[in-house]
Order: C-alpha cells, then structure tokens, then sequence
C-alpha cells in the first residue's frame, strides 16, 4: 500500500518532472518562474511553513492514531446501525449521500471543495449533529430499531404524501428535521434499496441464448 501514488497525486511533481517542465518553459528555476509570473505584491516574503508531504497509507495511520484517542461514552454496537443508513438520511437533510466503505471499510468519506460556501458547511454539520441525536433517541427507545427516520431513508415526497402514513414518526420528522429544510428542501426521488444486492446477485434481462443459435449476421 505504501507504494501508492498518493504523494504523486496529491504532492505535486518529483524534482525529475520539475526540471523536465522549467526546460520545456524555459526558466532555470521556480523562482525564476515565480518572479515572472506573480505579482510581487501578492506574493509572501517567506516560504509555507509545512511539513514534507507523506504518503496515503502514512496519512491513514495518522488518521487512525487520532481516532485512538476518542472516549467512548456510549456504545452504539448492536443496535444495527451503518454508515449506509447515515447517507440515506443526509438525502433528507438535502445533501447528496457520501462515499461509503472507501478507504477504510464501514466509514463515510466526506470532500468539501473549495466551491463551498461556509454556510454549507455549517448545514452540513447541523446535518450531522441532528443524525446523531436521532440514533440517541433510537438508543434511548423513544423510537423503534427497525421503524425509524434513519432505516427508512430517504423519505420520498410520494411517501410523505400518501394518505396511508404508518411510521412510528411524524411527517415532519422525517421530511423536514430542521427548520432550514422548510424554504430550501431537495426532494429524494427514490426510497431505500437493498444496497448492494444488485450487485451481489446478477439479474440479467437478456433473452435466453437459445434465442440466438439461429440468428445469422451479414456484413
């Protein structure tokens, strides 16, 4: 795993590429390349104070010995609940679900870009919050393990509006959870699936093959 382009992907070029792109430019060096390019007005007096760039599988690392240091206050194993179900329900919230299981297994893999507004990302954290206090109310009982906002999303609007409504919640529960969603609610198109069973069980369509033993292809 350590010999993943990672570094290469997300670090920029070796030292080998950068001197193969100042000959083709025609610069003998960055900085060279630098002060006939950026205005000197914007540029800063100093270098970045960063550390050397590290690998994915380094990062990972990094990443898993931060997790270490969680305090567990709650156990949540046993009551049946995935990172899966959590995407689902963030379509409810307005929020296109995540990447699931990549890179590490049973996690949510979350980009924000650039393109983000402060205000999305402070949606976004409410989103993620107010999923947590309904996996408590879960844990807590006041709702049903398998009848419940989160194994039940997303929440169609031809769902919401049938006139047969037999959830252990409200409407308003499950369409609009926070007050933001009232003016400004993106509408799941489709309800729950089974996950990966498609994937896992081929279901094939075709005609039988017997149906193309007497066809005859001309040129």
């Amino acid at each position: 795993m350590q010999q993943n382009q990672f570094t290469k992907r997300h670090n920029g070029p070796n030292s080998v590429a950068v001197e193969e792109m100042l000959e083709i430019i025609g610069v003998s060096s960055l900085d060279e390349l630098i002060d006939k390019t950026v205005p000197t007005d914007i540029r800063l007096s100093q270098p970045l104070n960063i550390e050397p760039g590290i690998s994915e599988y380094q990062y990972l690392q990094y990443l898993r010995n931060i997790a270490a240091k969680n305090k567990m206050f709650r156990t949540y194993i046993g009551l049946g609940y995935y990172n899966g179900d959590i995407a689902k329900r963030l379509m409810d919230y307005g929020f296109h679900a995540p990447t699931v299981s990549f890179p590490v297994h049973d996690t949510l893999m979350v980009e924000p870009t650039e393109s983000e507004s402060k205000t999305e990302l402070d949606r976004f954290c409410e989103a993620m919050i107010a999923i947590k206090k309904e996996i408590d109310e879960i844990a807590d009982g006041k709702y049903d393990q398998a009848d419940n906002v989160l194994k039940n999303a997303p929440h169609t609007s031809k769902v919401l509006l049938s006139d047969s409504w037999t959830k252990s919640y409200s409407r308003t529960k499950a369409a609009f959870p926070l007050k933001w969603l009232e003016n400004a609610k993106f509408w799941p198109s489709v309800g729950k699936i089974d996950n990966a069973f498609g994937d896992r069980n081929l279901v094939c369509s075709c005609p039988p093959i017997e149906n193309y033993e007497s066809v005859s292809f001309h040129n």
